[in-house]
C-alpha cells in the first residue's frame, strides 16, 4: 500500500482526534491550573502506558504544567490529594477498565468518587463493560450523588450505556493515546505480518487455525518484559531527576512512571515495525498501528472494544480492513499486500 497515502491518512486522522480532546478537555483544566493525575498503569501492557504517554502530552498542552500528584492503585495517598486545592480536579487514567471485567480498577475508581465529594473528578477516555447488571446498578447508585464526576468515553456503545444504564451523560471522545502523535518505525520490517493477539480474559475464542498458516509471519502478544525493567527504568529515573535538579517526592515518581510508560511503549512501537502489515484484537495495538502509518486488519475482542472504536474514530483510516474471523483476517492480509 502506498506510504504516503498512509501517511497523510495518518496526519489528518490525528490532527482532528487531538483537536476534539483538547476541545473537550480544554473547559476542565485551565492553563496553569492545578491537577491530580491517578491510576498509573504499572503493568507490562503497551496499551494503558501508550494511553499514559498521551495524556500527559494533552495534559501538559493544555495546563502548561506537569500533574501536581500522580499514584498508581496501591500508593494512592488520600492525604496528599485533600493538600490540593479543592478546584484541582482528579483525574482518573483512561482505558478499557471502567466496569466488572478489571474489578480492582473500578473498586478504586469507585474509591475515589466516594473519598471526593467535593473535587472536581475526571475520567479520562474509557470503555464501559459491565457483565454483572447488580454490579452496574451499584455503580449508579454511588454516580447519583456525584454531581462532581465527569465522564469521558471512547464509543458510542459506552455512550449510550452511561446515559441509560447509569444515568449519566458522559461525552464521546478518541482515546488519550492518539496524544503521542503519528510515530515513526524504528526498524524495517522483516515480517509479512506481525500478528498480535490477546492471551487474557478479553480474548475472542473459536479463531484457531488460518493466521498460523501465513508465511513469514510472527504471533505475539505485547505483555512480556525483561525481569530487570522496573530496576533499570527505576535507576535511570532517579539519575535524570538529579540532573534536572528535581528532588521533590512526586517529581521523582513523575519521572520514574513516564520512564516506564515511554519503554513499554518503544517495545510496542519496535514490535509492530517487525511487520508490513498488523493483525490485532488488541485496540492500542490498532491505535499505534494508525499512528505508524501501518495497514492494519484488526479483528474484535469479545466485547466489542475494537470494532466500537473503529466505527467512532478509525473507520476511515486508509489502511484498515476488519475482519471476524482469522479466513477473513488472512484473506484482508492478501487484498492489503496487493495494492
Amino acid at each position: 500500500m502506498n506510504a504516503a497515502l498512509l501517511e497523510e491518512s495518518t496526519r489528518t486522522l490525528n490532527a482532528r482526534h487531538c483537536a476534539l480532546l483538547e476541545a473537550a478537555l480544554s473547559p476542565l483544566l485551565p492553563h496553569g491550573g492545578r491537577y491530580a493525575l491517578v491510576d498509573f498503569p504499572d503493568h507490562s501492557n503497551v496499551g494503558d502506558s501508550a494511553i499514559w504517554v498521551g495524556e500527559r502530552v494533552l495534559l501538559r498542552k493544555l495546563t502548561g504544567r506537569d500533574p501536581d500528584y500522580v499514584s498508581t492503585i496501591r500508593s494512592y495517598d488520600q492525604a496528599a490529594v485533600d493538600a490540593l486545592p479543592p478546584e484541582a480536579p482528579l483525574l482518573i487514567h483512561g482505558g478499557g477498565n471502567l466496569g466488572d471485567l478489571w474489578p480492582r480498577h473500578q473498586q478504586f475508581r469507585e474509591q475515589l468518587i466516594a473519598g471526593n465529594r467535593a473535587r472536581p473528578i475526571v475520567q479520562l477516555p474509557q470503555s464501559i463493560r459491565f457483565g454483572d447488571d447488580k454490579r452496574a446498578a451499584e455503580f449508579k447508585t454511588l454516580l447519583a450523588g456525584a454531581d462532581n464526576f465527569t465522564l469521558f468515553v471512547r464509543d458510542r456503545k459506552s455512550q449510550v450505556f452511561a446515559r441509560e444504564t447509569l444515568g449519566l451523560e458522559a461525552a464521546l471522545t478518541p482515546d488519550s493515546a492518539v496524544g503521542m502523535g503519528p510515530q515513526k518505525r524504528s526498524r524495517t520490517a522483516d515480517q509479512q505480518a506481525l500478528i498480535l493477539l490477546r492471551t487474557d480474559h478479553e480474548a475472542e475464542g473459536g479463531r484457531q487455525g488460518a493466521l498460523h498458516e501465513i508465511e513469514r509471519a510472527m504471533i505475539v502478544d505485547w505483555l512480556d518484559e525483561r525481569d530487570d525493567f522496573a530496576s533499570r527504568t527505576f535507576k535511570n529515573a532517579r539519575r535524570k531527576s538529579l540532573l534536572a535538579l528535581r528532588f521533590a517526592r512526586q517529581a521523582r515518581r513523575l519521572d520514574f512512571y513516564d520512564l516506564l510508560a515511554r519503554g513499554r511503549v518503544e517495545r510496542g512501537l519496535d514490535l509492530l515495525s517487525r511487520g508490513e502489515v498488523t493483525i490485532t484484537d488488541r485496540l492500542h495495538a490498532h491505535i499505534l498501528s494508525v499512528l505508524l502509518g501501518l495497514p492494519t486488519v484488526a479483528l474484535d475482542n469479545n466485547y466489542g472494544k475494537v470494532s466500537g472504536y473503529i466505527q467512532a474514530w478509525t473507520s476511515d483510516y486508509a489502511g484498515l480492513r476488519q475482519a471476524d474471523t482469522q479466513d477473513e483476517a488472512v484473506a484482508a492480509l492478501a487484498s492489503l499486500s496487493s495494492l
